[in-house]
């Protein structure tokens, strides 16, 4: 559970809560830029773990040290570029 966002009442129908969805989609981009390729790995499961437990800054520091050593990891799907 984020800070902050308590749990619903009753589950949403129609809307969506941006905040979360921004929350999970910075943490999927981020394993994307680590891991690529879908290729599966042993350690994926750990890296998400660690991906969770992060707070945002130290994950946008974590991918821009990944891009600036991989910039070809820059392009989606990986060798479109």
């Amino acid at each position: 559970m984020m800070a902050g966002i308590r749990a619903r009442s009753r589950p949403r129908k129609k809307s969506t809560n941006f905040r979360r969805v921004r929350w999970w989609l910075i943490r999927e981009a981020a394993f994307n830029v680590v891991y690529p390729h879908a290729v599966p790995r042993i350690d994926a499961r750990s890296l998400r773990a660690f991906l969770l437990s992060q707070p945002q800054w130290r994950i946008e520091r974590y991918v821009e040290v990944a891009l600036r050593l991989h910039p070809e990891r820059r392009y989606w799907p990986p060798g479109s570029a």
